[in-house]
């Protein structure tokens, strides 16, 4: 600001005299003292705005951080864990038991071939194919 008051002061002093260069010299001193006056209320509001942000920020952070550390969350996370294993051991053994009740109907069929009609029947057993004839020339 003091660079360009002085600058202009010399240009006007040199062309127009000694008032004219105090004049426009004031003129050129509060011009740049109004800009800097301006820019630091307008860059003031935005760096008041930033700060409020980082601020609230920095709080969610340490309630975030606050909350999971916290014993109730590490409970919640650990009974949900065992809660999964539970379930998944019961599937699990549903499934194995569905297996071996499968296993043992096919053992009962195996050791009683007759209940389910693969054993021998109780009509007398028929002698030769079923459904065919001797030829009438005599070949079989």
């Amino acid at each position: 600001m003091v660079l360009v008051a002085v600058a202009v002061f010399a240009l006007r002093t040199a062309t127009e005299g000694l008032l004219a260069g105090i004049t426009f010299g004031a003129l050129a001193a509060a011009t740049a003292l109004g800009s800097f006056v301006s820019c630091y209320v307008h860059a003031d509001e935005v760096a008041d705005l930033l700060a409020g942000y980082r601020r609230r920020h920095l709080a969610a952070m340490r309630r975030h951080q606050r909350l999971a550390g916290s014993r109730a969350l590490s409970r919640a996370a650990a009974a949900t864990v065992e809660a999964d294993s539970v379930l998944r051991e019961h599937e699990q053994r549903g499934q194995a038991a569905s297996l071996r009740v499968g296993a043992l109907k096919f053992r009962m069929l195996r050791r009683n071939p007759q209940v389910v009609g693969h054993g021998s029947g109780s009509e007398p057993e028929v002698q030769g194919l079923i459904g065919r004839r001797n030829r009438l020339d005599g070949a079989a």
